[in-house]
């Protein structure tokens, strides 16, 4: 029987679900409640790729389909701050944001690049003009930017935070995440339809107040008692596969229409950004990594220098005991080499490479570390409302990697 690994820490008992608000394809939270005939699929609004499975998806409801990229995030953004409806959030207010892909409709150019620049991304918010970082770690990125904001109410280093996690929907979107299907385990049937895309924004307010909400971040959630089944994350029916929303959304739609104690809701990403968020006063989830590593992976055949660079560098710099959390700060997000793309289309494993929390996974892989391994790409210097301080300050062992620059020539800084 092999040897069951030691869960990350995770805090609980810390903060209470204040607010919510949606833009999915069902509406905002008022819609969703009421509803009694949820919106079907529409096609998709682009000509499909001639190889492409998937005719169809759910696209936002009330959101104008002319809109795409940054003007489509915004839209999202702003309508499910409306949904929240809290007239005394402002600029003061903590803002944590999350997504998967940010605002990009492609891959090939500056604009991937400039599709996590919050100080766009947040036009006509309180937050306008503000350069925040954005956590990304694939379809778990809205649970990691969730795992944060509680230890920072945990630590007292802020009374309450908002917590926002988009992606949109777009063909580069889809045509990517559709390609992965070829690496899954376990793949899902094939049907008429094939892979079915989302897209939505949710936010979440949470305040200081008790309430039983825990956050588990590893590598294997099966290898935590009582996470082998609970709520998925993606994809939904009547809403489809949200990506970095996905893990806030299921969230959401549970407390809304459900409310139970002890519901975990579980995220298994394809790169290993599991994560769980659990409901429920009895869970125990104040976890270390209590000095132990997992087995060390060697990384497959990699195609982005930059990560050739990072995995062939990782062991030397790997402390002598595990930290509790692996931090990566990416200033921006990688872009794919001229030969991961066959026919115009983006090679399967180079989708997973340009996934920002692709790079935090594979030196957490490469350690043999099995606990929280966040990645926020943005500005490197952004302090985050004292983020990593206040992890230190609950007793966590912090190990930060900076990423700075752009391009192939990137300037690693290990344990900043």
């Amino acid at each position: 029987m092999a040897k069951r690994a030691t869960p990350e820490h995770s805090e609980s008992r810390s903060s209470s679900v204040s607010g919510i608000g949606l833009a999915t394809a069902q509406g905002c939270s008022a819609e969703i409640i009421e509803s009694t005939s949820p919106h079907t699929a529409s096609e998709l609004p682009w000509t499909p790729s001639r190889w492409s499975v998937s005719r169809v998806c759910y696209p936002a409801r009330g959101i104008e389909p002319s809109l795409t990229g940054v003007e489509r995030w915004r839209a999202l953004a702003k309508k499910a701050l409306a949904d929240l409806g809290d007239e005394s959030i402002s600029a003061k207010t903590p803002l944590l944001v999350a997504s998967c892909n940010g605002s990009a409709a492609g891959v090939q150019s500056q604009e991937w690049e400039q599709a996590f620049d919050t100080s766009v991304l947040l036009k006509d918010t309180p937050w306008a003009n503000e350069r925040l970082p954005v956590f990304s770690s694939s379809c778990a990125s809205g649970i990691h930017a969730l795992y944060a904001a509680k230890q920072l109410l945990a630590a007292g280093a802020v009374d309450e935070v908002v917590v926002l996690a988009v992606d949109i929907l777009s063909q580069s979107n889809h045509d990517n995440f559709e390609s992965l299907r070829v690496l899954a385990e376990k793949p899902g049937p094939p049907t008429s339809t094939g892979f079915l895309l989302g897209e939505a924004a949710v936010v979440v307010r949470l305040g200081r107040d008790d309430d039983s909400i825990a956050i588990v971040l590893q590598s294997d959630l099966e290898d935590h008692d009582g996470l082998s089944g609970g709520v998925p994350t993606g994809p939904l029916p009547h809403y489809g596969h949200t990506l970095g929303a996905s893990g806030l959304l299921s969230l959401a739609l549970t407390t809304l229409t459900e409310r139970r104690e002890n519901v975990s809701i579980n995220c298994r990403a394809m790169n290993g950004a599991c994560a769980a968020i659990l409901l429920g006063s009895s869970r125990n989830t104040d976890f270390r990594q209590n000095g132990k590593w997992k087995n060390k992976a060697t990384p497959r055949a990699l195609m982005n220098p930059t990560l050739k660079r990072l995995a062939s560098d990782a062991l030397e710099h790997r402390p002598a005991a595990p930290p509790d959390v692996l931090i990566l700060r990416l200033e921006k997000p990688l872009s794919p080499p001229a030969p991961s793309f066959i026919g115009g289309r983006l090679l399967p494993s180079a989708v997973l490479e340009i996934t920002p929390g692709f790079a935090s996974q594979l030196i957490a892989r490469c350690w043999g570390f099995a606990g929280a391994a966040l990645c926020l790409v943005g500005d490197v210097d952004t302090n985050v409302y004292g983020l990593k301080n206040a992890l230190r300050e609950s007793g966590l062992n912090v190990f930060q990697v900076n990423l700075r620059g752009s391009g192939d020539n990137r300037a690693i800084e290990w344990n900043a």
